[in-house]
């Protein structure tokens, strides 16, 4: 995969997790066309670059958590 590419899935993967439209890890990984080891390395790599991503169960998704004031 080249970098424009890797943009581009990381930018859909933001935009679904903005709409907690992800669906469950296997779910996320059958969108995305990875493997459920790799939707899990692209969330930490969110988180670690300051994207406040957390999973629901009870939603079924991904999204992005809410800022305390």
């Amino acid at each position: 995969m080249n970098y424009e590419e890797f943009l581009k899935r990381m930018i859909y993967l933001k935009e679904l997790i903005e709409k907690e439209r992800t669906g469950t890890p296997e779910e996320l990984a059958n969108k995305l066309h990875i493997s459920k080891s790799s939707v899990y390395r692209s969330i930490n790599l969110l988180k670690n670059v300051g994207i406040p991503v957390d999973y629901s169960r009870a939603k079924g998704s991904y999204y992005l958590k809410k800022k305390k004031d």
